[in-house]
């Protein structure tokens, strides 16, 4: 089935394993996050992780861009 939007397909069923898989990481993670398991959690992460929130600027429709390639509101690595 695909969409207007362009290559959409439905959500897993819940009875996928990928879906189990993918359900079980993210309560774990939620749960060592609970327990502030700081530690535990950044060792979940690849240590070439990068976080990044782009500054969004306002534009004409059609004008290539939405955000500002210098600047965002953070930049962050698995060390910072």
């Amino acid at each position: 089935m695909t969409s207007q939007l362009g290559g959409y397909r439905p959500a897993l069923p819940h009875d996928d394993r990928r879906h189990l898989a993918a359900h079980h990481f993210l309560s774990e993670e939620a749960a060592m996050l609970d327990a502030q398991c700081w530690e535990e959690w950044l060792g979940l992460l690849h240590s070439e992780v990068r976080y990044v929130m782009p500054v969004r600027v306002t534009t004409s429709i059609g004008a290539g861009y939405d955000a500002l390639d210098d600047m965002s509101h953070f930049d962050e690595d698995l060390y910072s």
